[in-house]
């Protein structure tokens, strides 16, 4: 009897999966199990190393800083270049061009 109950169920999910075009196999036994992480955005990438525009240092600007040290000893992850955290760099090295302190994590 739950069988009987399942089937309908069963035959709808497999004929919406496979009426998307373009789908992998792959993908489409993920789409009619519900059992893949192809919906969960990308991880955000990590800083360049170069100091871009694009290199942004996240959470609170804790202090204007020079040194990479002085900022990681005083709780800070991330040196920017800029007031509004572009420039970015890990404050893991060592130098006097640090710029902006902050409490987050640098991302690209």
């Amino acid at each position: 009897m739950k069988l009987i109950l399942a089937l309908p169920l069963l035959l709808a999910t497999l004929s919406v999966a496979t009426a998307v075009p373009g789908l992998s196999e792959r993908e489409t036994a993920c789409i009619a199990t519900g059992s893949c992480d192809i919906f969960k955005p990308a991880p955000a990438k990590a800083c360049s190393g170069d100091r871009k525009e694009s290199d942004v240092c996240e959470g609170k600007k804790l202090r204007k800083q020079n040194s990479f040290h002085n900022c990681s000893n005083q709780d800070g992850k991330c040196c920017a270049k800029e007031k509004d955290g572009s420039g970015g760099q890990p404050a893991t090295g060592n130098g006097e061009d640090c710029g902006y302190c902050f409490s987050g994590k640098c991302k690209g």
